[in-house]
């Protein structure tokens, strides 16, 4: 499918992958002087927070051991529009009904109970004889018995032989074995998904490793409280899958990656020492996960800079309301500026009325009124008549001059975290990507 026209006329948000890079650069730096040998993963679920996933992958390539994602649509993404090679971890649970697309793109499931696993073990028995099958043999089979949808399979099947499809120049990428290749999740006190650290644990655990068309390849757990100064649950957390690792070696079981750091536990040197492998995520993008982290141990800079441009302004008198409700009204005669940007670009209507802020030249300027789906308004009083005027750019997120308006300013106004603050920027707001 031809991509479509992208207009930067409008809005548009600029991603500095030098950036991510130098981010990524630093959490490495970090990681490895607590463990040299640990490897680091790279988040790219929800479209890189914001950032573009492809783009994002493909500039820490050689950098990143391994992608994750949060579902199977994301992982496919990265393997078709991006052409990413290395293992791509899908961290939430996928139903059996999509286990073929995780076969044939070589996405590497979570999994953590006996009967999905059992689903999995057999839709991958099933997946591997096809694909081996001989496509006239499986035509004439759906032809005999009148399936007109077991012909069109065939003719498919026939088709993938022929190009020997796959973007890891092989047939199914991570699929040669004839295995469904899985990490398996560990609850060590998020009570969000994970098998239990104990007895039971262990026993699924093993059920699942003697499966004979499954390959574990990782075990992971993800930590509630890493961002908080207070360390003392993230390290009971810890102890717990320290404790499963132990049990699950003297049982004979042999796992190759075992992970449970994020952004906030690499900072703080948490989870690192004796794993394979720690998950770099909102520290990418050059946002720290909490104001409760040691800072000062890993430099990050923030890589998007999100812009609109103003498209009016005029001059009204006091006493005027402005937007929706008329929940602004002016004490005074003021100049106003219409800018192209609202909540349907991701711009959260809960912003309204709190005081937030844009940049325009380097300058703070108020919003006014409530924000629109499409549009909002500012306060431009601060500006000489002509000084600015329709195409003028609006710093929504990032920095201009000496003054800088950052996600986490932005997520306090709005009750959030900085986290929801990138993630919501719509797909209607154009990426454009520098230092490629």
């Amino acid at each position: 499918m031809e991509r479509r026209q992208q207009h930067f006329s409008r809005t548009g948000a600029i991603v500095d992958l030098a950036s991510i890079r130098s981010n990524m650069e630093s959490l490495v730096k970090a990681a490895r002087s607590v463990n040299p040998d640990i490897g680091l993963l790279a988040t790219v679920k929800a479209d890189a927070y914001g950032h573009g996933a492809c783009e994002v992958a493909n500039a820490l390539a050689g950098t990143a051991c391994m992608y994750s994602v949060a579902c199977i649509d994301e992982g496919i993404e990265l393997r078709t529009a991006g052409g990413i090679k290395a293992p791509i971890l899908i961290l939430g649970p996928v139903f059996a009904g999509d286990d073929e697309d995780t076969f044939r793109y070589g996405l590497t499931q979570t999994v953590f109970t006996l009967e999905r696993a059992v689903q999995l073990n057999e839709n991958a028995a099933v997946y591997d004889a096809e694909r081996k099958a001989d496509p006239d043999d499986i035509k004439a089979r759906a032809k005999a018995e009148g399936d007109k949808a077991g012909e069109i399979v065939a003719l498919l099947r026939e088709n993938e032989q022929k190009q020997k499809g796959g973007q890891n120049g092989s047939e199914d990428p991570g699929f040669n074995d004839g295995c469904a290749h899985v990490h398996i999740a560990v609850d060590t006190g998020m009570s969000r998904i994970g098998l239990t650290p104990d007895e039971n644990g262990l026993a699924i655990l093993r059920a699942i490793c003697s499966m004979s068309n499954i390959r574990v390849d990782g075990i992971f757990t993800h930590f509630a409280t890493a961002d908080e100064s207070d360390k003392s649950e993230a390290m009971k957390a810890l102890d717990k899958f320290r404790r499963f690792r132990v049990m699950t070696e003297e049982a004979g079981i042999r796992i190759p990656i075992w992970h449970c750091a994020n952004t906030a536990s690499i900072i703080d040197g948490i989870g690192l020492e004796g794993f394979e492998m720690a998950r770099a995520g909102i520290g990418l993008y050059g946002m720290y996960p909490s104001e409760e982290v040691q800072k000062e141990n890993v430099l990050l800079t923030p890589a998007l800079t999100w812009y609109a441009y103003i498209t009016h302004v005029k001059k009204i008198e006091a006493g005027t309301s402005v937007s929706y409700g008329y929940r602004f009204t002016a004490d005074r005669r003021m100049r106003i500026g219409t800018v192209c940007i609202g909540y349907a670009d991701g711009y959260p209507r809960s912003l309204s009325l709190k005081g937030t802020e844009v940049l325009v030249n380097g300058r703070r300027c108020p919003i006014l009124g409530r924000i629109c789906m499409d549009q909002m308004m500012i306060d431009l009083s601060s500006f000489a008549e002509g000084e600015i005027f329709p195409g003028v750019p609006v710093i929504l997120l990032g920095a201009a001059g000496q003054e800088k308006i950052t996600a986490e300013e932005l997520a306090g106004r709005y009750g959030t975290i900085n986290y929801e603050i990138t993630c919501n920027i719509s797909r209607r707001v154009p990426r454009k990507y520098i230092n490629r």
